[in-house]
């Protein structure tokens, strides 16, 4: 008899616990229920399209310089307007269009990659900051460098 006394009132307690977890999240919520999806897609945003993503530059020896233009096109239906462009590290130094680029206009983003102590596989990463969704896109260099 004890037992079931004791399943009953754990029972009624973990009950009472959840309702009142519900509860709190009611309150915080005015009673609107919670999602996780995105509620506010904007299906006509800025989309930056890039030719490639990816450019493989091959090998080059310890202290030459690689340049690559990434070319992109805006596809959406906004102006599309990039607020940055940071590089992985301080090897890598991009540049950007400050001017908004029109629907369907295209640009490009400048990539400077000194290879200088930087021996080895290369993974160099710029990820580009703009009013796209997502706002984040990026775009890699990828190689190796060699000894002199």
């Amino acid at each position: 008899m004890n037992k079931l006394f004791l399943v009953c009132a754990f029972i009624s307690l973990m009950v009472s616990c959840q309702k009142n977890e519900t509860e709190a999240v009611s309150s915080k919520t005015d009673g609107k229920a919670i999602s996780t999806e995105a509620t506010n897609i904007d299906t006509n945003a800025a989309v930056i399209k890039f030719e490639e993503s990816i450019y493989d530059f091959g090998k080059v020896t310890d202290g030459d310089t690689v340049k690559h233009i990434f070319k992109f096109t805006n596809v959406g239906k906004k102006y599309l307007k990039i607020a940055n462009a940071a590089a992985s590290c301080g090897c890598t130094i991009p540049s950007w269009p400050k001017d908004s680029i029109k629907p369907g206009d295209s640009g490009e983003i400048k990539v400077v990659f000194n290879s200088k102590n930087r021996v080895g596989a290369v993974d160099k990463t710029v990820t580009v900051t703009a009013n796209t969704q997502p706002n984040e896109t990026q775009v890699k260099l990828i190689g190796k460098v060699e000894e002199k």
